[in-house]
């Protein structure tokens, strides 16, 4: 799929040997430095989702120990445990293609 990330790096998916093989252009920065900078993003990310979906589960935690409605108190949380997870995923891609990057150096 492509991607652009602000507009800096930019994902050609190529067809070869019956798997997509990514090539990355990029301008201004080396490969290796620009996904370490989006992997200190992404583990940012990562703290402040685990923030969130904590102080979330504590609050439904709370709601259901004072007898309260936490029904949209745990909406809420399901959608902060979806936003980590998708945070985990990109963090994940990033270390791999770091690994990807640093192998090939």
């Amino acid at each position: 799929m492509p991607r652009c990330l602000q507009g800096r790096l930019i994902w050609e998916v190529v067809q070869g040997n019956g798997k997509d093989q990514r090539h990355v252009l990029f301008s201004g920065m080396d490969e290796l430095s620009l996904i370490e900078k989006y992997l200190a993003a992404a583990e940012r990310d990562v703290a402040d989702a685990t923030r969130r979906t904590t102080v979330q589960r504590e609050l439904v935690a709370k709601l259901e120990r004072d007898d309260r409605d936490a029904t949209t108190a745990r909406v809420l949380l399901v959608t902060f445990e979806l936003s980590l997870a998708s945070h985990v995923r990109e963090r994940d891609r990033l270390i791999r293609e770091r690994k990807r990057v640093a192998g090939s150096a």
